[in-house]
């Protein structure tokens, strides 16, 4: 999620936005379902709270380090029942007042209270609209559920679960949605599929440069793309080899690496094992 916020602000000024709508999104099934995934997050109250509070300090870290040019409206939708919408609007509130009082990471930087304004119960497509009709570059950020376009929750207070809703309230987010996913189905993807498609719907793809510390990383994926011949998402043991030996890594450390990485033990390593 981390890596997600940091790209989120890192588009958002590469774009040009000069008022980013942020609706918290990961914060309900996918937290509640967390530890079928993985069995060190717990599923109990206290753990689950931690866990929401470490994710809005995560946000305001990535918010204060990326020293955005652009104002983050960030809605929340509290109910006022105690309930999971109050659990994440108080999350990250007290994120955020950490980030201005606090700061973040070695204490030195602080989060500029400009930099953020909090909106409650502020419906974000509407907001989102507001400002582009005042001629402002806006960008909206929200997160589709796993079957990519709509949701399964049609309760009361739907139209508040922004992050997932969108798709369901113009017939053009669900549309492009379809597109650019080549349909509603899940299936594997290869790291190129989603450019590939905006590209050739009439868009255009924008790589976003290497952050700080991760230029060998940064490195070894192009690299992984460029032996990945039939782009399948995957290479061979020779082919994994020869890339990291291209890195100054020695053979046998390659080769241990390679190891470690074929989780599946297929004799392959794909981009996801990657």
């Amino acid at each position: 999620m981390g890596r997600i916020y940091d790209n989120i602000l890192q588009a958002g000024a590469a774009l040009g936005v000069s008022d980013l709508i942020f609706f918290p999104f990961g914060m309900g099934a996918f937290l509640r379902n967390l530890h079928k995934l993985d069995g060190r997050y717990c599923q109990d109250d206290v753990g689950l709270a931690n866990l929401r509070h470490a994710l809005a300090k995560r946000f305001v870290k990535a918010l204060v380090v990326a020293k955005v040019p652009f104002v983050v409206r960030l809605c929340i939708a509290p109910s006022g029942k105690g309930d999971e919408l109050d659990a994440n609007a108080v999350a990250f509130l007290q994120a955020i007042l950490e980030g201005i009082h606090k700061g973040v990471g070695d204490k030195s930087m602080r989060l500029k209270p400009s930099s953020v304004e909090i909106l409650v119960n502020a419906d974000a497509l509407t907001v989102a609209q507001q400002y582009a009709n005042d001629r402002r570059t806006v960008g909206l950020v929200n997160g589709a559920n796993r079957r990519l376009i709509g949701n399964h929750w049609f309760s009361h207070g739907a139209r508040m679960a922004i992050d997932e809703n969108l798709h369901r309230r113009s017939w053009r987010m669900a549309a492009t949605a379809y597109l650019l996913n080549g349909g509603a189905e899940v299936s594997r993807r290869h790291p190129n599929t989603l450019a590939e498609a905006v590209k050739r719907l009439g868009g255009t793809v924008q790589e976003l440069a290497a952050r700080s510390g991760s230029d060998v990383k940064a490195k070894i994926i192009k690299l992984f793309r460029q032996y990945d011949e039939s782009g399948d998402g995957r290479i061979s043991k020779a082919e994994f080899v020869k890339m990291l030996m291209r890195l100054n890594h020695q053979q046998d450390d390659s080769e241990t690496i390679f190891k470690l990485a074929d989780t599946n033990q297929d004799g392959f390593v794909s981009y996801h094992e990657f």
